[in-house]
């Protein structure tokens, strides 16, 4: 952002990280941290779903293709709220 001649101010509130954040951790500041709270529930239960989905063909769930694409896997589970 930098190279594109962007200010600081301008990045810290796009990257929504405080100005006095940013000069006393520097680069940390701007780098992933885990998420306080409850684990992704929903999570693990799509893993397994999808795991036992793509056992299956897709034809045995209506669709026309013999190999599964993300956006079909992705259509039911939406449904559930899971994204």
């Amino acid at each position: 952002m930098r190279a594109q001649k962007k200010g600081v101010i301008g990045i810290a509130r796009q990257l929504k990280i405080s100005i006095d954040r940013c000069r006393k951790d520097g680069i940390q500041s701007i780098r992933a941290r885990r998420l306080s709270g409850w684990p992704p529930l929903k999570r693990k239960l799509a893993e397994a779903r999808i795991m036992e989905l793509l056992r299956h063909d897709p034809q045995a769930f209506g669709f026309l293709k013999d190999k599964w694409v993300v956006r079909d896997i992705a259509k039911p589970f939406s449904k559930e709220g899971i994204k």
